[in-house]
């Protein structure tokens, strides 16, 4: 377990494009929002990642309705875009900004669907190291949580949605291969209560558990967690959680959690897949929203196949 320097101190230049400050192909610069309106059972999923190096793009997307997909894409071998990060079309995504580091505009357009959304940050945004243990992910980075607010159009059926979003902007090498399980919980309750929880455990063995509660006006670092994650049948799709939270701070918070809005599942480079439930959570007596975002081992971790098992007789 590391604990990890939270800051709010970013610059809003950190908003627009960054060059490779490396040959790697491993090195991308992505860019994410997520969100889910619990009340009508909406959400999406909206993520870009721009390989510099390769020349190429990748993204995944979908929108839920009902408790169920409405539709998605995904690609790992997209062309990459030209324009600024600023004002960026990637296969059905188009992402603006409206205001560095708080406020954008996203439009996902498929066939029978389209979302047409602005979301805006609550607080200031949060930046922190997140390569940890031997895991390269992408050292530079910032998020938020907020709102996302818009229409939500499907076939000849057109909603107002309005629900809790989260917003991750990231650059640098990132290796899926060198993180083989994780947990990641991302849930808003208001302007006052928010938090992002992540384990992760590592190719080399490690196990990181980080993120953070912004409760009030006050960041507090995660740096100890008891989850507990029911599966479905299928091995990978989150139902439920009940987990403890501990802060270096010494609070104690128990989050629980229920998906509610449909299962959606990424696969990307490197055999890497993750799966996301759009999700209601309560906590300090409060109700939000969310996502769970899950990967599973696809077979047993190296250091496991390498542990010589000694038998025990009684």
């Amino acid at each position: 377990m590391v604990g990890f320097k939270l800051t709010r101190d970013v610059s809003p230049a950190d908003d627009e494009g960054h060059a490779p400050d490396t040959k790697d192909g491993n090195w991308q610069e992505s860019w994410c929002v997520q969100w889910y309106d619990p009340i009508r059972r909406a959400g999406g999923m909206s993520h870009v990642g721009l390989q510099r190096n390769r020349e190429l793009a990748d993204y995944w997307t979908a929108l839920v309705l009902d408790g169920k997909v409405a539709d998605e894409e995904e690609s790992s071998r997209a062309r990459l875009p030209a324009g600024k990060m600023s004002d960026l079309v990637v296969g059905p995504l188009h992402f603006q900004t409206l205001e560095p580091l708080r406020k954008y505009h996203i439009v996902t357009t498929y066939r029978d669907v389209k979302a047409d959304l602005i979301y805006k940050a609550y607080a200031p945004v949060v930046r922190y190291d997140i390569d940890q243990m031997g895991a390269a992910i992408g050292a530079g980075h910032f998020e938020s949580l907020g709102r996302v607010s818009g229409t939500f159009a499907f076939k000849d059926r057109t909603i107002q949605v309005d629900g809790f979003g989260f917003h991750d902007h990231s650059w640098g090498v990132r290796d899926h291969s060198t993180f083989i399980a994780q947990r990641n919980y991302t849930v808003g309750f208001g302007p006052d209560l928010n938090l992002n929880y992540a384990e992760m455990w590592t190719s080399t063995g490690g196990r990181f558990v980080g993120g953070y509660v912004q409760d009030g006006d006050q960041l507090h670092a995660i740096n100890a967690a008891t989850p507990l994650l029911t599966l479905a049948n299928d091995g990978c799709s989150p139902v439920s959680t009940d987990t403890e939270l501990w802060t270096e701070t010494g609070r104690g918070y128990r989050l629980k959690g229920v998906v509610d809005g449909g299962v959606q599942m990424n696969t990307h480079h490197d055999d890497y897949f993750v799966t996301n439930g759009f999700a209601k959570f309560e906590m300090c007596g409060r109700l939000g929203a969310g996502i769970i975002c899950v990967r599973q081992t696809g077979t047993a971790a190296q250091w496991e196949k390498m542990r010589k098992w000694k038998s025990t007789r009684i």
